[in-house]
């Protein structure tokens, strides 16, 4: 390969998962900087994985699942959003996985069933999956609203992190899970974040339970249960 021009490397990349891409770039100097170059020219990535392997008609392990979602990628995914019932140990496998990742948010659902979209086929028998995002020069910002006398401070703070940024076009979309009390103050919630975000796209729904976690070891994972 040393003889291959940098156009010819660069093309080559772009089929290259996240960790083969990392092998090729700690080769040498030369593949470590078109690696890298490449990287910025790149853009977004979303890759589904989950349990269920339709093909062996199987259910696979959270290990596996996490690895599958991983390879997908050409760069480290910098969000990902899990779907997990109780039965699958997904919402403890990505804490462990990525809990000194100094870039990765962790946003997850926990739910009696999943349903997973994929190839244009739509599944029930997972029992849990996941999206890993790549979004290069995105920011990603997660918060936690906590049923009681916080609530309004929690509020204000998502207000203030809002207007920190002047222009009302940077904040594009959000994305809400509600559990517990949360479900209760859900739509005002949604509508006061609208009146904020008039040009942003916000989705979600209410789950059983969830859990976030921050790309900081000293962040670990914030579960959010329903009251018993």
């Amino acid at each position: 390969m040393e003889d291959f021009n940098s156009d010819l490397v660069l093309h080559m990349v772009q089929y290259l998962n996240a960790m083969d891409a990392g092998r090729l770039a700690a080769s040498a100097k030369r593949y470590y900087y078109l690696v890298h170059q490449y990287r910025g020219l790149s853009a977004p990535e979303l890759v589904t994985s989950s349990s269920w392997d339709p093909s062996t008609k199987e259910q696979g392990g959270s290990k596996e699942l996490v690895q599958q979602g991983i390879e997908g990628l050409q760069k480290k995914p910098n969000l990902i959003l899990a779907f997990n019932s109780p039965r699958s140990a997904l919402s403890d496998e990505l804490p462990r996985r990525f809990h000194t990742s100094p870039d990765t948010i962790i946003l997850g659902a926990i739910a009696g069933d999943i349903q997973v979209n994929q190839s244009s086929n739509v599944e029930h028998k997972s029992n849990a999956t996941a999206m890993f995002a790549s979004f290069p020069n995105a920011e990603v910002v997660p918060f936690a609203i906590n049923y009681g006398p916080q609530l309004e401070e929690d509020i204000q703070s998502i207000k203030q992190i809002i207007h920190q940024k002047t222009d009302e076009r940077w904040w594009k979309a959000m994305i809400v899970y509600a559990c517990g009390h949360g479900s209760s103050f859900a739509e005002t919630f949604v509508s006061t974040m609208q009146q904020s975000l008039p040009n942003a796209a916000i989705v979600g729904g209410i789950c059983a339970a969830g859990y976030r976690m921050y790309p900081n070891p000293q962040h670990p994972k914030q579960e959010m249960n329903c009251p018993k």
